[in-house]
């Protein structure tokens, strides 16, 4: 900032922040918009100074007040990252990711035995089924996006899969357990997925890099593994650090890989003995009201 505008913003400062001042000509000013400076009204003072500021060198002495040079490779980067909407933590995992040998994939891979439980809380009933496998998963942290195999993400704890739902719910009615629905599932066939907890031991990723809320970040590893022949991933909830997995497929009915075995309500749903409300409130701190 030049010496001019340091006197500008100094004194105009000062007015702004005092009901009454006197500039060096001694004359009585106002504060706020009415402010004077030396018989010119500061409102006037600043628009003339924006006016014929050009933007380009406000940007500079911003940059170089922080040490980073406009033209600098670090900034390029920076834009670069705020029109794709990935910071640039989130491209060095990007990076990572692509740097994980196929050799260190298959050490992470872990066998699902065929008749393997798991389960699935969904609204609604959809004829008895809590099996679907989306196609539409740009949304979904694990899910791939080819359009044609679908994703579905299941728990190995009711409560995980409770909490996984209602996370961002702020409470519940008792009457709004009857429309939601715990599958329990079954695998009907042996599946290889890659478990990364394992992963995060046998590589230079961590669980920041792989829990990311940057969809493209976490979408990458799926694909990843996808291509490396795993059909699914096991990985840590991040509301209750329990173990959930996701598996893929090509038909969203699940034929040929998982299938139904149980399906209550909420209402008549019990975990060792205990009402689904209760867990609700009890152990995972959602509220029910009757």
């Amino acid at each position: 900032m030049n010496t001019p505008m340091k006197d500008l913003a100094t004194t105009g400062f000062a007015l702004f922040q005092s009901p009454v001042k006197k500039g060096s000509d001694g004359k009585a000013t106002l504060r706020g918009v009415e402010a004077t400076l030396n018989g010119k009204s500061l409102l006037w003072r600043l628009s003339q100074w924006l006016m014929y500021t050009p933007t380009r060198k406000v940007t500079n002495s911003m940059s170089i007040k922080s040490g980073v040079k406009p033209n600098d490779k670090v900034s390029k980067k920076s834009e670069a990252s705020l029109i794709t909407g990935m910071s640039e933590q989130d491209e060095a995992t990007l990076r990572k990711i692509a740097d994980v040998p196929n050799k260190t994939l298959q050490a992470c891979g872990e066998k699902r035995a065929t008749g393997t439980e798991a389960y699935r809380l969904q609204q609604g009933k959809h004829d008895g089924s809590n099996v679907f496998f989306n196609r539409d998963g740009k949304d979904c942290r694990y899910s791939l996006t080819d359009r044609v195999h679908g994703s579905m993400y299941l728990a190995l704890a009711p409560d995980t899969a409770m909490k996984e739902v209602f996370q961002n719910k702020k409470g519940l009615k008792e009457s709004d357990l009857d429309d939601y629905f715990m599958g329990t599932v079954v695998l009907e066939k042996e599946v290889d997925v890659l478990q990364v907890t394992t992963l995060l031991k046998k590589s230079h990723l961590t669980l920041h890099d792989v829990t990311t809320a940057t969809r493209e970040v976490t979408q990458a590893l799926a694909k990843k593994a996808h291509t490396a022949g795993f059909d699914g991933m096991m990985f840590p909830s991040n509301v209750t650090g329990e173990q959930c997995l996701v598996l893929w497929h090509d038909k969203p009915s699940g034929d040929g890989l998982v299938t139904t075995k149980i399906q209550k309500s909420l209402s008549e749903f019990k975990l060792n003995g205990r009402d689904a409300a209760d867990v609700l409130v009890f152990d995972l701190n959602i509220p029910v009201e009757e």
